[in-house]
């Protein structure tokens, strides 16, 4: 029954075309307390999270697995874990935080308090106060330049740049620009810094290594009043050929040549545009639009909106987290009978990376994975591929999958060759491509010269092999491998650990690898534990062990589940 099932799954895998690669955008709605998750591939709202009251500025870590949110009116700072996409912590900032900026060493938070006129300096890692620095009245704007040698804040009502050495924490210089400056944004090589000024639309352009200004500009949209002409956000793309400018009330972005200060075109997008964030390969901009509740999406090669996303009520910041979406688990829930076997399961899996879940037999892992490859129907929740749902487009999404089953799935009477080629058939490959793909894959496993063996006279370890070659023959984005090595001594262990790590390295391919052996997981992997049907912690090992007060992961297994291992 259990081989039935197996190849009914891989059956539905025959000649679908792959979904493309997406990643999400992140967007705060001011007035109704919410966070929005687009999938940049479908351009649509996938999931609507509750955070703190009044969210503005948000921010990603520099390792892109953390968002922080300004919750203005709470006066603190959210954590928001982005493979749960759930409030993990909070950190502490002054009164009314509007925005920050983190240093690139990503331990330092410096937060823009606007009621009580200080910027906060935070240690993200120990949740310690290091600094409260006095600025201006309503300090707004934070920026910290990409060389970390400053970090820079506005102050709307005296109109200030205070420049704020990171090595003392004391302001080292303040420059006057034009009335009520928003906005901060450095060159990737820190040596220009642009900053608008709401009041009299004008961006001021300041060389760095003088910490003096070098340029003005203005701005004059046609058929839109002067007065409505109001800059805020900037962003620079990284090789600093172009800035875009958001224009508030005037509701268009500037396209600015950032060599020559010429303003190149003027872009209509929604009511009192905002704040703007590129994509990873800058193709496209997105701005969010307070007024009219949507982001503009803007195709930066025919330089047009070509898509307006309906999101909360006022729409405040927007970034794009630069990873690509793989595979995310939302709420998996399931029971045999009336006994819960997994409970509220939620994560999601970073690209190209190696991923341990970690868990004693009987925690779940394999009725997770059954769910992950439709072996069992889904009770609970929903799982997602690059934004599609298993439960409305399986066959595409299981097309991006290969898998790996604890038990043996090989028919040990044929040969390594045929073996493949029957797999291959079920995928739709030709019998010129099955055989190309099939060599291809033994040839990378040391096992080309076993073709014509029987599976039957292969070891433990070589079987497993031509198992992983078999599941990597449709050239999967997510390979998932549930406790790959049973049956294999320590050596064959080791070996295959190794081996499949190395595909992560050379295939950019993203893995799930299933075990209750510690000593498969490395302190580098994002490792998940999972414990009677509970997911207990998510996160790289090293992060765990320090959350647990531990050193080893070893010990933090046995912290959380009170089993040895």
């Amino acid at each position: 029954m259990k081989s039935l099932l197996k190849k009914t799954a891989l059956a539905a895998l025959l000649g679908l075309s792959a979904p493309a690669m997406a990643s999400l955008a992140y967007v705060s709605n001011e007035k109704d307390n919410t966070l929005s998750v687009i999938d940049t591939e479908t351009m649509e709202v996938i999931e609507t999270i509750d955070v703190g009251a009044r969210p503005r500025g948000i921010l990603l870590s520099k390792d892109f697995t953390k968002l922080y949110i300004c919750a203005s009116d709470d006066d603190t700072v959210q954590v928001l874990d982005l493979a749960t996409r759930k409030i993990i912590d909070t950190l502490p900032s002054g009164e009314d935080p509007e925005q920050f900026a983190l240093h690139p060493n990503n331990k330092h938070l410096y937060i823009a308090n606007e009621d009580d006129d200080i910027v906060t300096v935070v240690d993200v890692t120990t949740k310690i106060v290091l600094a409260q620095i006095d600025v201006g009245i309503e300090p707004e704007g934070m920026a910290v330049s990409p060389d970390g040698k400053w970090a820079v804040n506005t102050s709307e009502t005296t109109s200030m740049l205070h420049w704020i050495n990171t090595e003392t924490f004391e302001i080292d210089k303040n420059i006057v620009i034009g009335q009520r400056p928003r906005h901060v944004e450095f060159s990737q090589d820190s040596k220009i810094a642009w900053a608008s000024a709401e009041i009299g639309g004008t961006v001021h352009i300041i060389d760095v290594d003088k910490l003096e200004q070098i340029h003005e500009m203005s701005f004059k949209v046609p058929g839109v009043n002067q007065d409505r002409v109001q800059p805020v956000g900037i962003e620079l793309t990284s090789d600093g050929r172009y800035a875009f400018v958001a224009l508030g009330p005037a509701n268009h972005v500037a396209v600015v040549n950032a060599k020559t200060y010429e303003v190149l075109d003027y872009l209509l997008v929604g009511s009192r545009v905002w704040q703007l964030d590129l994509n990873k390969d800058e193709t496209q901009l997105y701005t969010t639009n307070g007024v009219s509740g949507d982001v503009s999406v803007i195709d930066l090669d025919d330089m047009k909106v070509i898509k307006s996303i309906k999101v909360g009520r006022y729409p405040w910041g927007v970034v794009i987290d630069p990873k690509l979406m793989t595979l995310a688990a939302r709420n998996i829930g399931f029971c045999y009978g009336r006994k819960p076997v997994l409970t509220d399961i939620s994560f999601a899996l970073d690209s190209g990376r190696f991923h341990a879940l970690l868990g004693p037999n009987g925690a779940g892992k394999s009725t997770l994975f059954g769910l992950l490859t439709r072996l069992l129907a889904l009770q609970q929740g929903d799982i997602l591929f690059a934004g599609q749902s298993l439960k409305k487009h399986p066959a595409e999404v299981m097309r991006q999958i290969g898998v790996v089953f604890q038990q043996n799935a090989l028919d040990l009477d044929l040969t390594v060759r045929q073996n493949l080629m029957y797999h291959s058939a079920l995928h739709g490959l030709s019998r010129k491509q099955a055989r190309l793909r099939g060599d291809q894959e033994l040839e990378r496993f040391g096992l080309l010269d076993r073709a014509n063996d029987p599976v039957r006279a292969l070891n433990g370890g070589h079987r497993r092999r031509v198992e992983i070659a078999r599941a990597l023959l449709h050239q999967p984005t997510l390979l998932l491998l549930d406790e790959p090595t049973a049956g294999l001594d320590i050596a064959s262990r080791k070996a295959l650990n190794d081996h499949v790590r190395q595909l992560c390295a050379d295939d950019n391919l993203t893995v799930l690898w299933a075990t209750h052996l510690i000593e498969e997981v490395a302190a580098q992997d994002r490792v998940m534990i999972l414990h009677q049907g509970r997911l207990l912690a998510d996160g790289p090992g090293q992060e765990l062990c320090s959350r647990a007060g531990t050193t080893t992961l070893a010990e933090t297994f046995e912290l959380l589940t009170g089993v040895g291992s």
